[in-house]
């Protein structure tokens, strides 16, 4: 009887550990280097960023993903997918973000945001129709088969797809799924 229980607590500490292995040979962890997520991920989190996320799938709009970029490959930049190749991207005026020829939905919120949906993900978007954009070259923006057109949810202040085009899928390093605020507190990203 004893000899059984040793070799399930010894099966058991195996697994377990087996489990912690693969858990952290799959996750990576970054600090956020910019405001460009705010209010998802503020500068200066913490991210956990699943890099087999993307094994059997493929990546999708509305995913957070961490990336590097061809123009700067020493450093990872995190944005949010709004297209997935072929596909065209738009953004007016007024904020509304356009795939395709189609608006995503959307809804006002506090002063300055407001909650879009892009693929089955909806999530905050900071916009202030007083505050103009930093001088973005007009879309729209073509997004060519096996490319992905990254947008920053704090879109006025935000360098992404609309500066140095869309991305290689290869580029993705993972998907962000979750982000630790400055006290330590853990949230799971959508």
């Amino acid at each position: 009887m004893r000899r059984r229980v040793l070799l399930v607590t010894i099966a058991a500490a195996l697994f377990a550990g087996a489990g912690v292995a693969v858990w952290s040979a799959t996750r990576e962890v970054y600090r956020m280097p910019s405001a460009s997520m705010e209010p998802a991920i503020p500068a200066g989190a913490r991210l956990v960023v699943d890099t087999a996320a993307y094994t059997n799938r493929g990546p999708r709009m509305g995913d957070i993903v961490a990336f590097r970029a061809a123009f700067a490959e020493d450093q990872v930049l995190v944005e949010r997918i709004v297209a997935v190749g072929p596909a065209e991207v738009d953004l007016l005026p007024d904020g509304t973000l356009l795939v395709d020829h189609e608006s995503a939905p959307r809804a006002p919120m506090d002063e300055g945001t407001f909650e879009e949906k892009i693929g089955s993900r909806r999530h905050r978007v900071l916009w202030d129709p007083e505050t103009p954009p930093h001088g973005y070259p007009p879309g729209p923006w073509p997004v060519f088969d096996g490319k992905l057109f990254l947008l920053g949810d704090n879109r006025q202040s935000a360098h992404d797809s609309r500066y140095w085009g869309p991305i290689e899928r290869r580029a993705i390093v993972g998907k962000v799924t979750h982000v630790y605020d400055a006290a330590g507190r853990k949230h799971a990203v959508d």
